[in-house]
């Protein structure tokens, strides 16, 4: 099959660029993504994601991207139209390790590159501010889960299947241009923190609400026996994007756990 490819799929567009082939503005793969961002519709798909063999913001000590010199030209010559595009997250993976990094200029960066291997891990790290998560001492997977407002991102571990990262975000067509979220359209358009009516089933009483600056917020929930219920309202807004994620779990063994974090930054 082709090397560089768009697909479309329920709300997101995705979009393969193969750094091992020509990708100057005169190749055949740079036209190619120019056509294709050009017919993307974030209105039907709101995510916009990109994936590519190596990384292109990491903090490992191997494979930096000074000396990667055909991901080095990918970057120079798609970077300023993915950029134009307003791209949400990029997912690669070449080294052996885990990262997430904090949006650099509005990007989530992924690198997966720890899903198995003949060659050993990599865990040794230069210092980064954009690093938001970094592992190199196991295997693992990713999950990542899509609905038109919001995406969802689980790192596991492969021998027991331990969740070791989570993150959230608010597509940035949807941020950016201020289309309500499905909570902001049925009425519900409070400020971060606000009270909402409870879903059924949602205990009523030994809740709180706060309001936080745009920031990573983490839950952490500590004493839990196993087996209690809880639930977990977030509500975020921004200008005049709104979005809501309101879920409930049951622990199977005793806290302290990290349920989850969201991340929002424009």
């Amino acid at each position: 099959g082709n090397s560089f490819y768009g697909l479309q799929l329920g709300c997101v567009h995705l979009i393969a660029l193969n750094p091992y082939t020509e990708s100057s503005e005169a190749s055949p793969q740079h036209q190619w993504l120019e056509q294709e961002l050009a017919r993307v519709d974030r209105g039907v798909t709101p995510h916009l994601l990109l994936l590519t063999h190596a990384p292109w913001e990491h903090s490992s000590r191997v494979h930096q991207i000074e000396d990667e010199r055909a991901t080095t030209r990918l970057r120079y010559a798609s970077e300023p139209l993915l950029k134009q595009a307003r791209i949400d997250a990029i997912f690669s993976g070449h080294v052996h390790a885990y990262e997430r990094s904090h949006p650099i200029d509005g990007v989530r960066h992924f690198v997966a590159g720890h899903g198995g291997n003949g060659e050993e891990l990599y865990d040794r790290w230069l210092s980064s501010e954009h690093s938001a998560l970094r592992a190199g001492d196991h295997y693992g997977w990713g999950i990542l889960r899509l609905q038109p407002s919001l995406a969802s991102w689980q790192a596991r571990r492969s021998h027991d299947g331990e969740v070791v990262d989570t993150a959230q975000w608010v597509p940035r067509s949807r941020r950016d241009t201020g289309m309500p979220s499905p909570s902001a359209a049925d009425g519900q358009t409070g400020a971060a923190g606000a009270a909402a009516a409870p879903s059924p089933g949602e205990p009523k009483d030994g809740s709180s609400s706060s309001t936080v600056p745009i920031a990573v917020v983490a839950v952490v929930l500590l004493g839990l026996a196993a087996g209690t219920v809880f639930w977990r309202r977030l509500r975020g807004s921004l200008m005049a994007a709104h979005s809501e994620e309101r879920q409930g779990f049951k622990t199977t063994q005793a806290s302290p756990a990290v349920v989850g974090s969201v991340e929002s930054q424009s």
